[in-house]
């Protein structure tokens, strides 16, 4: 199997890195069964594209028509909660990096071959908070690689926050085009894997060949000095339940 940047040094050389064998087979059934949970009424998948510049256009198609997801589980108590999971990936983020983190948010993502192109895109564009260092943890409950529903990465220079795109057409929402990226990899992940994602690396999902779904668990982790800038996305829905400017630290 081709080797990857694993370590904190080779994620910051190249925006993203893959620890090996580390998540265990009792935090994947636990986020199966939270999957189990969410499908059967424990929480409303998401139903929009982030619009976080202006309005939702007229006659967007649903987010689902890209991906089922759910934001957040990690919030519920009870069926559906990934507290669990993100409790266990907590020591793991934090031996990664060094220094205390904290969860932003998690999502269950879920890909099958019915659901269409997920184009080039960075996550901190969507994100109205300011931090340090972060990145996003990226989980699969089975083997992917770029032919049948990995991840690819750009591996072009490293970029600040750039405008979100529109998941949908692949435009920035800005007006300023797409993104093209000419040198990228799919890292190969195998049971056990996570794959680590720089906030600002460019990085699109692949389609499947497989008719298995591609579940996978995403959780968000910030340094502990994080902040809510609403200026990076006006337009995110949770700039009106939090101040500008105040800690994002939780409780």
């Amino acid at each position: 199997m081709i080797e990857y940047p694993s370590d904190l040094k080779g994620f910051i050389e190249s925006g993203y890195a893959v620890i090996r064998n580390i998540v265990s087979d009792e935090l994947r059934d636990g986020i199966r069964d939270a999957v189990a949970a969410l499908r059967d009424g424990a929480k409303v998948m998401s139903r929009q594209v982030l619009y976080t510049h202006g309005d939702v256009p007229a006659g967007t198609p649903p987010l689902t028509d890209l991906i089922d997801q759910w934001l957040n589980p990690f919030l519920l108590r009870g069926d559906g909660s990934t507290i669990d999971a993100v409790n266990q990936l907590s020591s793991i983020a934090e031996e990664f990096f060094g220094e205390e983190m904290q969860i932003f948010q998690d999502l269950i993502l879920c890909r099958t071959q019915d659901h269409g192109h997920f184009p080039w895109h960075q996550d901190a564009a969507y994100w109205p908070i300011q931090f340090r260092r972060g990145a996003t943890f990226w989980t699969p409950l089975r083997e992917v690689n770029g032919n049948d529903g990995g991840l690819y990465i750009d591996l072009g220079c490293r970029i600040g926050r750039v405008a979100a795109v529109d998941l949908h057409t692949g435009e920035k929402q800005d007006g300023s085009g797409r993104f093209e990226p000419s040198r990228f990899v799919a890292p190969e992940l195998s049971l056990g894997d996570i794959l680590i994602i720089g906030p600002t690396t460019l990085h699109r999902s692949g389609n499947g060949t497989s008719p298995v779904e591609r579940i996978v668990h995403a959780s968000i982790w910030l340094d502990m000095d994080a902040r809510w800038d609403h200026e990076v996305a006006p337009n995110h829905p949770i700039c009106a339940l939090t101040k500008h400017g105040e800690s994002l630290r939780r409780g």
